[in-house]
């Protein structure tokens, strides 16, 4: 289960573990610190400077774990399943430079490749799971116009199954004390 503050916390999880990528690799240790959370299109994002935009740029319930059953507690109580979303990133490097930007996305390309199983998010293994995608040229060009902000090089990752709890009190059920078999017969 989560605690209120899971969608920064995965997006701090992601990010720290980026950022520890960066350092250990000689070629992307000028980058290791430079990792941001806003947009792409934020002022002053990139001039003169060594930037990594990490951003969430859209949550979206997630299709493949919805409607799921009551959660069984005790033997009279129901707990209320938590909405299960996926995050959406946009990762896009703002080096200044076209070659440390190509290394800057394989380096996060390689990071997320390599996260073994579900994603760790304060010490606590989650079912979250981090994908790279390759959203359509459509979406690509809507999301780059809104930002009013020309195409960069960047790539794409969804973090799946990342669990929402909620508020409202778990539910009384009572436990089935007796069943009754009753068969009838349709037809001649």
């Amino acid at each position: 289960m989560s605690t209120f503050g899971i969608v920064l916390d995965v997006t701090r999880s992601l990010t720290g573990g980026l950022d520890a990528a960066y350092a250990a690799d000689p070629l992307t240790a000028a980058l290791s610190g430079q990792i941001f959370t806003e947009s792409p299109a934020t002022n002053g994002a990139g001039q003169n400077q060594r930037k990594i935009s990490f951003w969430p740029y859209r949550i979206t319930r997630d299709e493949f774990v919805s409607n799921e059953p009551l959660v069984p507690i005790g033997s009279t109580l129901l707990g209320i399943p938590p909405l299960m979303v996926e995050i959406w990133y946009l990762v896009t490097p703002m080096t200044g430079s076209g070659d440390l930007d190509q290394l800057a996305l394989e380096k996060a390309l390689e990071y997320v490749y390599d996260l073994e199983g579900p994603l760790v998010v304060n010490g606590v293994e989650t079912r979250t799971r981090v994908t790279f995608e390759t959203p359509g040229a459509d979406e690509l060009f809507r999301l780059w116009s809104a930002m009013d902000t020309p195409y960069a090089l960047a790539c794409v990752f969804c973090a799946r199954s990342v669990a929402i709890d909620s508020l409202r009190p778990p539910q009384r059920a009572s436990r089935v004390l007796e069943r009754y078999d009753r068969y009838q017969r349709v037809g001649p």
